[in-house]
């Protein structure tokens, strides 16, 4: 396994420990872009990320089920719609996924970086579109970070992606974006601290003071993988 770069989550926690793409991402396909038939994909992969899995309902399904994602609900769109915006490269025929899952197995490619990228400006926690969209909605719901009601659809669209808000990366966000005061974000007494607001537990203060951010809080929901 390779560690140059990883998302917060491995593969199999986001197929298997969380549930997601409703249980369809290694289905079968036939490919607009390298025109080949693919099946079985997953095979190429540990079995340990599989065990205890149904693939064909969990993994490999033909038909697309909301109740098999962590958060039950569809977002983003098909492959089709991934191909025809140009989002999909011959050497990962199944998307972004598809590309991360080789990737954390060591496989080294000239689209590297491009995928990188698209990673950072969906979830990275500097110019991450939908990382920060999550992060607005929380704060003007005035919730907790994981509360589930607020904005299921981006959190399923970010765990997509490999990522979970934590509250770490909550208070870090909103912090630097002016929506929490000294006090609720826990420095009241250090206002350069990164650290205090971390220690926080998940069910404390609620997170206020929401303001509008770049249109950031928008309810366009990602039409991304």
């Amino acid at each position: 396994m390779c560690t140059t770069y990883v998302t917060p989550l491995t593969p199999d926690n986001v197929c298997a420990q969380k549930g997601a793409f409703g249980g369809t991402y290694f289905r079968k396909i036939k490919s607009g872009v390298t025109g080949e038939t693919y099946s079985d994909a997953w095979k190429e992969f540990p079995d340990a990320w599989f065990e205890g899995m149904q693939v064909k309902t969990q993994v490999a399904s033909a038909t697309y089920h909301e109740s098999r994602n962590k958060y039950g609900v569809k977002c983003g769109s098909g492959l089709d719609a991934w191909e025809e915006k140009g989002w999909i490269e011959p050497s990962a025929p199944f998307g972004w996924f598809h590309w991360y899952c080789r990737y954390f197995m060591g496989l080294r490619g000239e689209d590297d970086q491009r995928q990188i990228s698209r990673w950072n400006k969906c979830a990275g926690l500097k110019s991450g579109r939908w990382v920060r969209n999550l992060v607005t909605k929380v704060c003007r719901a005035q919730a907790s970070y994981d509360d589930e009601k607020v904005s299921p659809v981006v959190r399923q669209t970010l765990l997509h992606w490999g990522y979970e808000l934590t509250d770490e990366d909550f208070l870090q966000i909103a912090r630097s974006r002016g929506m929490l005061s000294d006090e609720e974000s826990g420095n009241a007494d250090s206002p350069e601290s990164e650290d205090t607001g971390a220690q926080q537990k998940s069910g404390g203060t609620k997170r206020s003071r929401a303001q509008a951010a770049n249109g950031s809080g928008s309810n366009k929901q990602s039409k991304k993988e």
